[in-house]
């Protein structure tokens, strides 16, 4: 799936800034939530690419 705020957390922020996309990942806490889960097995990354 894909849409506004989908990204890694570096890209969702290059979105909003550009005005790609109008929802705010600070705002609304979307930068670090599918690395802080909980089940996850192995260490999370961050892509910079």
């Amino acid at each position: 799936p894909v849409g506004p705020g989908r990204g890694s957390g570096a890209g969702s922020l290059v979105a909003w800034a550009l005005g790609i996309t109008e929802i705010d990942p600070i705002r609304y806490d979307l930068l670090f939530e599918r690395f802080l889960n909980p089940e996850r097995v192995s260490l999370p990354d961050f892509d910079i690419d």
